[in-house]
């Protein structure tokens, strides 16, 4: 599935209908700062290739506002990338270190754990799962 075709998703009424649902689980705030005043997003806590946006259990969507959902992902490409610079040996204790590399909010150290598994690399080093 290309950019395009993902983006075309969230004007899906089955996406709109499911956004509601979470907004409203939620009560309308961002579930890491509390914000109920600025845009809100759903956000996947984490993506499985192939699957459309609607079809993901509710356990891996969460209300969030603007800025944490920017925070997020910033700190997940962040994450990504001193992943990337860790031997293979050192990333079961990973999670239990990463406090003291990258300063991480509540709401971020929700997501970290799936995150990581997504990015750990395979046995080859060279390769991580997508």
């Amino acid at each position: 599935m290309n950019k395009t075709d993902f983006f075309e998703q969230y004007k899906d009424p089955r996406w709109q209908k499911k956004r509601l649902e979470i907004l409203a689980r939620d009560e309308y705030s961002c579930k890491c700062c509390c914000d109920t005043e600025t845009e809100l997003n759903v956000h996947h806590r984490k993506y499985i290739k192939g699957k459309k946006i609607w079809d993901y259990d509710n356990k891996y969507l969460v209300t969030l506002c603007n800025n944490c959902h920017k925070e997020v992902h910033l700190t997940k490409e962040r994450i990504n990338n001193v992943i990337c610079d860790i031997p293979e040996l050192y990333l079961d204790n990973f999670y239990d270190v990463l406090p003291s590399i990258v300063s991480l909010s509540p709401c971020q150290q929700s997501t970290l754990k799936d995150f990581i598994d997504k990015m750990a690399p395979i046995k080859s080093n060279t390769h991580f799962y997508e």
